[in-house]
This record gives C-alpha cells, structure tokens and sequence, in this order.
C-alpha cells in the first residue's frame, strides 16, 4: 500500500531542516513570530506541538516532500512556491507564485523546479533527442542555455497564480 505524504511535523524532526533552526529553543520561538499552523501532540516529554508543512518556509517544505518521495509516498495536493529570481522573466516574474506538483515526473517539456547547485531554481526543460540532452533554459535572455545530461527534478510547475483584481 503506498503511503500518503506526511503533513504535520515534530520540532524534534524539523529542527534544522531547510535552514530552519538547529534547536528546539529558537525553533518554538519562530514558530510562534512566524504564526506557523500547530496542533497540540502529545509527546514523550509531554505537551508538545507538530507544525503544519504548509506553514514552513518554501526550503523546509522541498526537503520533506522529497523526502517522502524518495520512501514511496504519495501526493496530489500542489504546493506553492514563490519566484526567488528574474530568469523566467517576462513569463514569471520574481516574487510571483506557481503552483507545483509531485511526483516529479518529466513528461518532455515544461516549466520545473530543478535543483540547480543545490538550490531550487524555476527553468524551461526540454528534452533534445539528437544531441542526447536536456536544454534549461530562462525567458529572460540575460540568462544563457545550459545544455545537461542529468537533471534533478524537483516538481512540475501546474500553474503560474496572480492575485485576483
């Protein structure tokens, strides 16, 4: 039976996650300054709280919905993620949000999170048959093509989201 994705989470397992804080003591304190989504749990060392996915920052949430994939779990729930660079600009621009799904499968072309040195990056994927490699590529045409044999995946852009007017 596949398993769903983990939503609510201990400090004990989120403490240095994602930049999150590395201790409990801090951890509780930008819980509560950051107004995190909580649930009272009851733990080996009492009352404690477990913090909802969707109220972490974007990097915490990346590692644990990869984490869970990686153990077989599934979702179908998106997930929304804020534009941190201009390189999709004019199609996305930076501060703007999309909405990205997992599994992260590729399906030939798209937009994807990809993680590009170790940081979660908005590109244009396609597959280029005969040379054998994927194009990443930016709309901004500040930004150069890079042409891979490997990518990491991490979600699928479903959805580009702009505040009702």
């Amino acid at each position: 039976m596949t398993e769903l994705i983990k939503e609510w989470f201990t400090a004990d397992e989120l403490c240095g996650v994602g930049g999150l804080p590395q201790h409990r003591s801090s951890f509780s304190t930008k819980a509560k300054n950051e107004h995190w989504i909580s649930r009272q749990h009851s733990g080996k060392r009492g009352a404690a709280f477990e913090y909802h996915i969707s109220s972490l920052p974007e990097s915490a949430q990346l590692i644990l919905r990869n984490r869970d994939i990686k153990r077989g779990a599934i979702t179908t729930l998106p997930m929304i993620w804020t534009i941190k660079d201009d390189a999709m600009a004019p199609t996305v621009q930076k501060g703007m949000q999309v909405a990205i799904t997992y599994p992260p499968m590729f399906d030939g072309g798209g937009l994807y999170l990809l993680s590009i040195n170790k940081v979660p990056e908005l590109r244009r994927v396609q597959w280029l048959e005969s040379q054998q490699v994927y194009a990443v590529l930016c709309d901004n045409p500040h930004y150069p093509t890079d042409y891979v044999k490997d990518l990491f995946i991490l979600a699928k852009v479903i959805a580009a989201l702009a505040p009702i007017q």
